[in-house]
């Protein structure tokens, strides 16, 4: 295999963007079919991309309410017994603290 230095690459790099053309359309005049063929001409990943993320979107918005209410379940359950967490944080601490010092 061959070996680039940066700078080597750097130079193929900037010499591959200087073959680029850029051809600014104007497409506020084509139609949605059109549009959409264009894409699928140009950038058929995208389409694939697209399509995957807005079933994400769709799943999302079905599992949405279920999330909102486990969350605000949990919230809930936690704001009503603030001190029993920090009664077992506490008394876990002490235990692991007391387990160290009879290692030492």
């Amino acid at each position: 295999k061959e070996t680039r230095t940066a700078e080597e690459v750097e130079d193929i790099s900037g010499d591959v963007l200087k073959a680029v053309q850029i051809v600014n359309r104007d497409v506020s005049g084509l139609t949605a079919d059109e549009k959409l063929r264009i894409v699928h001409q140009e950038s058929p990943e995208l389409v694939r991309l697209l399509t995957d993320f807005d079933a994400k979107v769709a799943l999302m918005n079905k599992l949405e309410p279920s999330v909102l209410e486990i969350v605000s379940a949990r919230r809930k359950e936690k704001a009503s017994k603030p001190n029993q967490n920090r009664k077992s944080r506490s008394r876990k601490q002490k235990s692991s603290a007391a387990h160290n010092s009879s290692i030492s």
